[in-house]
């Protein structure tokens, strides 16, 4: 069984573009450069739209762990092993 990597929201960048009535949301890990990006409706809340986005980059890091990268023994050892819990401020 591949051991999920656990990701730490201060390790994540947020960016938001308004696109009409949506907003593109835009989540990137510093420790291994993984980008990923979301679009939800304009009045979703901040909190919400960047849960969404976070989630996203969760899942698209650990999908990558199952393929055997050789930098993901280096990006677990940069990691401080904070669960994948959400406490984001707005």
């Amino acid at each position: 069984m591949v051991k999920k990597k656990e990701i730490s929201e201060n390790s994540v960048l947020f960016e938001m573009h308004p696109l009409g009535n949506a907003v593109k949301v835009v989540a990137i890990d510093q420790i291994s450069g993984t980008e990923v990006s979301v679009v939800v409706p304009k009045g979703t809340a901040p909190f919400t739209m960047k849960a969404q986005a976070f989630r996203k980059l969760v899942y698209v890091i650990n999908k990558g762990k199952d393929s055997g990268d050789a930098d993901d023994e280096a990006d677990d050892d940069k990691r401080d092993n904070k669960k994948h819990k959400i406490d984001i401020e707005t």
